[in-house]
């Protein structure tokens, strides 16, 4: 309140010093609020201090549960304007809090009040305060940050109403908004409001002007906690001139002149805790947990189920809350469409809320591989083992009949089919969402390879253009069995020299044909050897052209032991 000139009653219930939050209260909680007072000042036109105003207000709140709070304010006023001092004490206002959460937008709540103000008559002048029999309601919101700070906005509504013999009455506006960012035990804020008249029929002669037209105010303070009290101080600052041009005879109000320029208002509040008791009497400390359910890879909300106990609270916009929680390690299990269901422990403190987000891991949807693994040469189902190369685990065997049928995630993956004494085989496979790929084995054993060979001009290593089909065969061999290695083995016949030249140049030949499969084909040179023979391993005798045409030559030999 401003003095003997109407705004805002003051509002014993949580907030700022004009704007009351929405944030939620805790049940059993009652908060005395003791020796708040607010101080105003003002000048006459010649720029003189004539005016001014105390209140001094004792109050209390009690918090019948989170969401509902009874605000109960006794002011005793003072005033001096002009040379006229006067007291008006016994005033009364009498309010109600229900708030609300409404899931990411915060907190919306309302605040329905009454105020009784004191009346006499002295000096052929009624004296009524700072009103008579006034009726408000305000609508409240605030957003509570998880770090940051809180912001709260509040839109309010005041009927003046007075009534003896003749009738007083004007509707009055308020707005006020702040923010405040607490920082352990020290909340500084900053608050702006603006009360404006909406209607009024007011007799007496007394216009808004009495009221001080609409004023526009900046209000800078802190709460400070300390030994379990809370200090709320600060000024009040106008941002626009009230001025008050005296009062008319009869006035309802004894009004100052000149321009209304700043407050100082200071307070003490000291909160005590009634929750429920055992039967031993000690106090069951009780807390609550609040979050948002979110996509672990996105952070988007998604609606789901959260189940603590057998208490069962759904969350259709991916926002939840739960109080009268025990303090200590709770296990938190949430389920939602299309993700995994998942246990969150939670460490509840009791006597605060504790903010947790429930990351969510989206549920891989999943296909099926089936087909028959069978022998390449003889078509018979072979016992095996097939499995995914990147993904350990998803793995399966055949049955009698060779068939195998194996569940994987949805996606691309390298599957691979393995028999003892045959071959493996790898292939790169796509899975699809709820579906089937049917993909069928035929293994080999190394003997039944057919691999094949490489034949040189005499005295040379060069490998004519004739046969790089046949390397490219023996690449895409290389290439479908992932572990078969292989030994290149150059050769040589007996014409084309003589003891250490014939086995260089046989050496020479298989380093030309491992090189080109290197080089040009990608082949990994780890799964490729050389062993030179020179003229030791003929197939052909060397007296005839034909003979020696078939001994100059490069083999290729599975490596069975590596396999």
């Amino acid at each position: 309140s401003l003095g003997i000139v109407r705004a805002l009653p003051f509002h014993p219930a949580a907030g700022m010093r004009n704007t009351v939050d929405a944030l939620p209260g805790e049940k059993g909680k009652l908060s005395l609020y003791l020796l708040y007072s607010a101080l105003t000042m003002g000048e006459n036109p010649d720029g003189e201090s004539n005016y001014l105003s105390l209140d001094l207000i004792n109050g209390l709140s009690y918090d019948f549960s989170d969401n509902l709070s009874l605000c109960l304010g006794i002011p005793l006023k003072y005033d001096r304007a002009d040379g006229v001092r006067e007291k008006a004490p016994g005033n009364l206002e009498l309010g109600l809090k229900y708030t609300r959460s409404i899931g990411r937008a915060g907190y919306f709540g309302i605040y329905p009040s009454l105020y009784l103000s004191h009346r006499r008559i002295q000096d052929s002048i009624r004296v009524l305060s700072t009103g008579t029999q006034d009726l408000g309601l305000e609508f409240l919101w605030s957003m509570k940050g998880k770090k940051g700070p809180d912001i709260s906005a509040n839109l309010g509504f005041y009927n003046i109403f007075f009534k003896r013999g003749k009738t007083a009455a004007t509707d009055l506006a308020h707005f006020s908004a702040g923010i405040r960012y607490p920082v352990r035990n020290f909340s500084p804020f900053l608050e702006v409001s603006y009360d404006w008249f909406i209607f009024e029929d007011i007799h007496y002669k007394v216009d808004k002007k009495l009221y001080g037209g609409s004023p526009l105010r900046l209000n800078l303070g802190a709460d400070l906690s300390i030994g379990g009290f809370n200090i709320l101080g600060g000024v009040g600052i106008y941002m626009t001139k009230r001025t008050v041009n005296g009062s008319p005879p009869e006035s309802l109000y004894i009004f100052p002149s000149g321009n209304m320029k700043f407050e100082v208002f200071l307070g003490f509040r000291k909160d005590l805790n009634f929750a429920a008791r055992t039967r031993t009497r000690k106090p069951i400390r009780k807390g609550a947990v609040e979050g948002y359910i979110v996509d672990s890879s996105t952070g988007s909300l998604i609606p789901g189920v959260v189940s603590i106990g057998r208490r069962i609270i759904s969350a259709p916009e991916g926002y939840c809350r739960a109080k009268d929680l025990p303090g200590g390690s709770l296990k938190i299990r949430v389920s939602a469409e299309g993700y995994r269901d998942s246990t969150f422990t939670v460490k509840v403190v009791a006597g605060s809320t504790v903010t947790h987000d429930f990351k969510m891991v989206p549920e891989e949807k999943e296909g099926y591989v089936r087909g028959k693994v069978t022998s390449s040469k003889t078509g018979k189902p072979l016992a095996a083992r097939v499995m995914l190369v990147d993904l350990p685990g998803f793995i399966t065997a055949t049955n009698l009949e060779g068939d195998y049928f194996l569940r994987v995630p949805a996606g691309q993956h390298r599957i691979r089919a393995e028999s003892e004494g045959y071959l493996p085989v790898e292939r790169d496979i796509t899975v699809g969402a709820d579906s089937t790929l049917k993909l069928d084995f035929a293994l080999l054993k190394p003997s039944e390879l057919t691999l094949p060979v490489i034949y040189f001009d005499e005295k040379s290593y060069d490998i004519s253009p004739e046969y790089s089909r046949h390397l490219r065969q023996i690449a895409e061999l290389l290439k479908k069995y992932p572990q078969l290695k292989l030994e290149i083995c150059g050769h040589a016949s007996s014409r084309e020299g003589k003891g250490e030249y014939l086995d260089l140049l046989s050496k020479m030949r298989a380093e030309a044909v491992r090189d080109y499969l290197i080089e040009k084909l990608g082949i990994d040179p780890s799964r490729l050897s050389i062993r030179a023979y020179g003229m030791l391993r003929p197939v052909a005798p060397n007296s005839t052209p034909e003979g020696r045409k078939l001994n100059r030559r490069v083999e290729f030999r599975v490596l069975t032991g590596e396999i």
